[in-house]
Order: structure tokens, then sequence, then C-alpha cells
């Protein structure tokens, strides 16, 4: 972050700067109790400031998707999710993002599809591309599956992953598994019980997933029952 606004004197000129710099001071603060409120809006700001310098650019709608989801704006998340793709329809990268974004509001048919052309075009594709059939599996209750797309992931110093193989676990029955998983949840985050609803919600917009994902957690013994 701090190299991006030593390169803004240099950067004027380029939407996708104020993009992935927006993006980076958003995502600074993404599991914050308390972000900061200026450095936030100014990330609002300069990614409306990069849509605003070429808005067919499909990274400026990227960070444009990643800044939606973090205020919880499944519409918006929605309509950029998809118009990213239309400005760079056979990236790899791209339809990935797409399909993330549109995992996290349960738009599921579309995220599968575009999940699918992004390893067709690239099988060298970012791990967490396996979020979306995570999702999909989640949201139909094929917890065994959604887990298999979960070991796929490799971010294990990431506690998403940990928080969705408790979760799973959970539904599964394996709850030894599912307190360890747990435990390494809760090293990471003490005050998860306590924040547990939102930071459920950065990722599962959609209220169906997110009480699913809530309740394997609460079936792993690690929030109470609400």
């Amino acid at each position: 972050l701090e190299a991006l606004e030593r390169a803004a004197p240099y950067s004027t000129r380029s939407a996708e700067y104020f993009a992935i710099l927006g993006f980076c001071q958003a995502d600074t603060s993404l599991f914050y109790e308390h972000p900061d409120a200026a450095a936030v809006e100014q990330a609002h700001r300069n990614i409306r400031h990069a849509v605003a310098m070429d808005p067919t650019s499909a990274i400026v709608h990227y960070a444009r998707a990643f800044a939606a989801m973090l205020e919880g704006d499944i519409d918006t998340v929605r309509h950029v999710a998809r118009r990213m793709v239309e400005c760079l329809p056979n990236s790899a990268f791209i339809l990935g993002c797409s399909a993330f974004f549109s995992s996290t509001i349960g738009d599921h048919e579309q995220a599968m599809a575009h999940y699918r052309d992004s390893l067709a075009l690239n099988l060298r594709h970012p791990a967490w591309f396996h979020v979306t059939p995570c999702f999909d599996h989640f949201q139909r209750g094929e917890f065994e599956l959604a887990l298999k797309a979960v070991n796929r992931i490799g971010l294990n110093d990431f506690f998403w992953e940990q928080l969705l193989k408790a979760s799973l676990l959970g539904h599964l029955g394996r709850y030894q598994e599912a307190a360890e998983q747990s435990d390494r949840l809760l090293a990471y985050v003490p005050d998860f019980a306590r924040r547990s609803d939102d930071i459920i919600a950065i990722y599962a917009l959609h209220p169906p997933l997110a009480m699913r994902v809530r309740r394997g957690l609460e079936l792993a013994g690690t929030i109470s029952p609400a």
C-alpha cells in the first residue's frame, strides 16, 4: 500500500492504478471492528475516480465489486460482476473473480458457469477461486463436496479457510476435527464469537448461505446458537 501511495505522482493518468490503490486501501480495513472511516472513504473515492476515468476496464470493475462487497451492496456486486466480464470476456482471471463475487451473493448458476470457463482457460488459476464451488455446494447442503473445495484453496494463513472448515465439519458431525479448526480460527481472531455475524457477512452476503455457515459453526461449538 505504501509503495502504491508513493507512486501516485507518476500514475495520475492510470485508471487501473487508482482502482488497485482503492482496492488495497479497502482491503487493509477489511476485518477491523472499527475501520478507519477516512481510509475507507478515500478507498471509495479512488475507485469512483477510476470508474470515471475508464468505465471499460475490467480491473476497475473488479475493485468496484470488491468495495461493494465490503459495503454489503448486493445489487452493485451483481451488476459489476457481470460488467467486468462484458469488458474482458476471455480473461481467466476476470472470469474467476466474477464467479467469486457472484457466489457471495447467491448467484450460483452464473458463478459456476464463469468458474468453469475460467478453469478451462487457465488451469494454473489462483487457488482462492475454489471458494466459488465451495459456496455452491454449501448452499446445496453438499457438505462433503464443499469441504473438498475448501481443501483446494490452500490459504492456511487466512482465517476464513479455518472458518469454513470448522463450519463444514460441524455440519458433517466431525466434531473433534471441527474443534481443531475452531481453535485455529480463534488463534487468528480471538474475538470471533462476538463478531461472528459481521465477519461471516463480509463474504457470505446471501442470507441463506450466511445462515448455513453460522449453523455449522454452532454445531462445531465455535459460537453459541443465536
